[in-house]
């Protein structure tokens, strides 16, 4: 039975942890990211891009 979505301090961190574990699992094949959680809310940056375009995205996020 549906309960509806789980509370938000529940929800926090479950795209992040899943998905660095789907990675790590996958192994340098899967290739790299960053990642920025910001609540509910999960940015995923490819790792080919340079570190100044990850902090382009970064501060476009708000962060």
């Amino acid at each position: 039975m549906y309960s509806g979505p789980p509370p938000a301090a529940e929800a926090q961190g479950r795209p992040h942890s899943f998905i660095r574990k789907v990675l790590k699992a996958m192994g340098p094949a899967a290739g790299t990211e960053w990642h920025h959680p910001d609540g509910t809310t999960l940015l995923r940056v490819n790792g080919k891009l340079s570190p100044s375009v990850n902090a382009q995205y970064t501060a476009a996020f708000g962060k």
